[in-house]
C-alpha cells in the first residue's frame, strides 16, 4: 500500500506508526508541520502560510489537496483530531483514517461547542477511526461515529521489552526507584508526584527519576528544591529507547499523576517491566489496573493519598513484587504492539480494497 501519514513528527506515537508500516514493506510518506526529532521514513515538511497554531494548520489545506492529488496515496492516516484530523477532513481525503490519541476526544471536544463541532466534523469524514481504549471509543461514538467504522486497539508494548520483562526476577531491595514517565505539562500534573514525595522525605529508602520534557520543567525543578527533595529527584529529560528501557527495568514503582488518560503507553511499559504501578483513578487506567490485583490507584491531585500508597509499597516488598508480576501477565496477553498493529494493518488493507 502507498500510505500517507499526517501528524506531529515530534511525537513518539506518530513515529512508531510510521516506522511500523515502513518496516512492513509499505510505501510510506510522513508529512508534518513539525520538524522530526529523528529520521523519519518519507518525511516531508508542511509549511504553514499563516501565523498562529489554528490559522497555521488551516493554511495547509489548499496545498495539501494539491500535493495529495499528485502523490495519489491509497490511504491517508491523520493523527490527532483537532489538527491533522481536521485538515485531512477539510482536504477531502478519500479514504481517510483518523487515529485518536486520547485527549483529542476525551478533553478537547468538551472545551466548547466549537471544539465539539470540529471534532464531529473531522470524524464524520473518516472511513475508519482508531482508538486505543474503551473510554476513548465511547467518546468517539458520542461524537457520531458508527460502531462499524471504529477499531479499538491499544498501541501496546514491543516484544523486545516484554521479553526483557519476562526475564526480570524481582527481589527485595534496600533503596527503591520510583519512576514518572509523563510529559512535563499541566495535564500530567507532576506537581502532585513531587508533593507526595516531599511527604516521604524522612524515609531513607527511595529515590525518584522523572523521564520526559515539557514546558513546566523549570517550574517542577524549582518546586522540588522548595520541597527539599531536589537531592533525591533526578530529571532525566528525554531518553533514547535503549536508555529508557534500561531505566524501566531497573526501577521498582511506576507513578502516573495524569488528570486524564486513554491507554497510556508508559503505563503499559511500566507493567511490562514488572513495576508496581500506581496511577490516577480515571477510566483509561481502570481498563488496565485492578486495585490490589495488579496495581493501585489514587484520586487525581491527592498527594496525601499518593504518599500513603507509595509508603505502603516501600514497606511491603511482597505486595510490590506481586503487583509487578500480575501487571506483566496482563500486559503480555492484551497489549503486544506488533499484534495490535497487525490488526490495524489488516483494517487499512480492507479499506483500500473497498476504495480502489
Amino acid at each position: 500500500m502507498k500510505l500517507l501519514f499526517l501528524g506531529d513528527a515530534q511525537s513518539s506515537h506518530f513515529i512508531r506508526w510510521v516506522r511500523f508500516f515502513a518496516e512492513r514493506g509499505h510505501e510510506v510518506h510522513s508529512w508534518s508541520a513539525e520538524p522530526p526529532k529523528e529520521e523519519l521514513p518519507g518525511y516531508r515538511r508542511l509549511l504553514p502560510r499563516l501565523p498562529g497554531r489554528v490559522l497555521g494548520y488551516l493554511s495547509l489545506v489548499s496545498g495539501l489537496k494539491r500535493e495529495m492529488a499528485g502523490l495519489g496515496p491509497d490511504l491517508v492516516n491523520a493523527h490527532f483530531v483537532p489538527n491533522y484530523g481536521f485538515i485531512g477532513a477539510l482536504a477531502g481525503v478519500r479514504p481517510l483514517v483518523i487515529t485518536t490519541w486520547g485527549s483529542d476526544v476525551l478533553i478537547s471536544p468538551k472545551k466548547s461547542f466549537l471544539h465539539r463541532l470540529r471534532a464531529r466534523y473531522s470524524l464524520s469524514k473518516a472511513r475508519l477511526v482508531t482508538a486505543d481504549s474503551r473510554s476513548a471509543a465511547v467518546e468517539v461514538l458520542y461524537l457520531g461515529v458508527n460502531k462499524d467504522r471504529l477499531l479499538v486497539r491499544p498501541m501496546g508494548v514491543e516484544r523486545p521489552l516484554l521479553e526483557e520483562g519476562s526475564r526480570r526476577v524481582l527481589s527485595p531491595k534496600e533503596t527503591l526507584t520510583i519512576l514518572s514517565c509523563r510529559r512535563l505539562e499541566k495535564l500530567y500534573n507532576v506537581e502532585t508526584f513531587l508533593r507526595a514525595l516531599a511527604r516521604l522525605k524522612k524515609r531513607p529508602n527511595w529515590r525518584a527519576l522523572i523521564v520526559g520534557t515539557g514546558s513546566r520543567k523549570q517550574k517542577l525543578e524549582r518546586l522540588a528544591a522548595r520541597l527539599g527533595i531536589a537531592n533525591r529527584v533526578t530529571f532525566l529529560g528525554e531518553l533514547s529507547i535503549s536508555d529508557y528501557r534500561k531505566v524501566l527495568l531497573e526501577a521498582d514503582i511506576y507513578v502516573s499523576t495524569a488528570l486524564s488518560d486513554s491507554t497510556s503507553v508508559s503505563l503499559l511499559e511500566g507493567m511490562a517491566a514488572k513495576l508496581a504501578c500506581l496511577v490516577t483513578e480515571v477510566p483509561g487506567n481502570a481498563e488496565w489496573i485492578t486495585v490490589m490485583e495488579n496495581g493501585l490507584t489514587f484520586v487525581p491531585k491527592d498527594d496525601e493519598m499518593l504518599a500513603f500508597l507509595i509508603g505502603k509499597l516501600l514497606d511491603d516488598a511482597g505486595l510490590r513484587m506481586r503487583l509487578g508480576e500480575r501487571a506483566f501477565e496482563k500486559v503480555s496477553t492484551k497489549a503486544v504492539w506488533e499484534d495490535n498493529m497487525a490488526d490495524v494493518e489488516r483494517a487499512f488493507s480492507d479499506l483500500v480494497k473497498k476504495h480502489p
